[in-house]
């Protein structure tokens, strides 16, 4: 007997309001990639790993800790990503070398650390080698942009709530590139409550106060490194021409400028930054 699969599928629509719709669509998207093989023995596994620790409450089952979509369909490839808004699938290869991670486990561990946090969530398909990720709340964060337009994993954008980065930067020991983001999601530029901010986009970690001067202690603290570090991780920015960093004496905090943000962020040229015009 031949059915239709995909129909039966189409059939038991599943609310965005449920936690299994990334399980539903993974089968969606399995079921096409035996389509696309043009096989008749397509087969879907479905592997739910589950906590490796004792229960010691004498239940029969632990929390589910990851779901493994395993079909003998078509493999991905460069030419059959689907992307969608705040949604990708690419290889775990791909995604170890843009987390920078030495090995695979490693990049994996980091998305089950962001699905703890609630911030994406995540399926393993094609026996492991692939993943499917969505960020969470991606529609909620991005109203600016056409939700229905497909976000270009290599070159888009996402924005989120200046909260949501905060407490992101302060889990632990930040990176030089986490400290080159975090002064990115920081940037203001011609905002009337930040004077200064009207000659070329800012760092203004939102104290509230309308002042540029940010203080080596309370970034220390912000991104948990010494002031020395700090020092250091400044200058080399700016030696790397990624920013100005321009102290002034008598004053107790830097100012930091960004470089090339006009141009990546709207495409047009950057406001060059004048010392002695900050000093007046």
């Amino acid at each position: 007997m031949k059915m239709n699969f995909k129909g039966l599928v189409s059939l038991h629509t599943s609310p965005k309001t449920t936690p299994l719709l990334s399980l539903y669509e993974a089968v969606i998207n399995s079921i096409q990639s035996i389509e696309d093989a043009h096989i008749t023995n397509g087969k879907i596994e479905i592997v739910i790993e589950r906590e490796k620790q004792m229960n010691f409450f004498e239940q029969w089952e632990t929390d589910v800790e990851n779901i493994v979509i395993i079909d003998n369909g078509i493999e991905f490839n460069d030419d059959n990503y689907a992307v969608y808004p705040g949604e990708w699938i690419c290889t775990v290869k791909e995604l170890t070398a843009w987390f920078r991670t030495r090995f695979q486990r490693q990049a994996v561990s980091i998305l089950n650390e962001l699905q703890k946090r609630h911030l994406s969530s995540y399926l393993l398909l094609d026996r492991g080698k692939v993943v499917k990720y969505k960020i969470r709340d991606w529609k909620k964060h991005n109203t600016v942009l056409d939700y229905n337009c497909p976000c270009q994993k290599d070159t888009g954008f996402f924005f989120m709530t200046p909260v949501v980065a905060t407490k992101l930067v302060s889990v632990g020991r930040c990176s030089e590139m986490d400290i080159l983001l975090d002064l990115w999601m920081s940037a203001v530029y011609n905002d009337g409550q930040v004077q200064g901010s009207e000659i070329a986009p800012v760092v203004y970690f939102r104290t509230g106060t309308g002042s540029l001067l940010a203080a080596y202690s309370g970034m220390a603290v912000h991104w948990g490194i010494s002031k020395v570090t700090i020092g250091h991780v400044l200058k080399k920015l700016a030696d790397m021409d990624y920013i100005s960093l321009m102290s002034f004496s008598g004053r107790t905090g830097s100012v930091i400028y960004l470089h090339s943000y006009l141009f990546v962020m709207f495409q047009i040229s950057d406001a060059l930054v004048d010392k002695e015009l900050l000093q007046k």
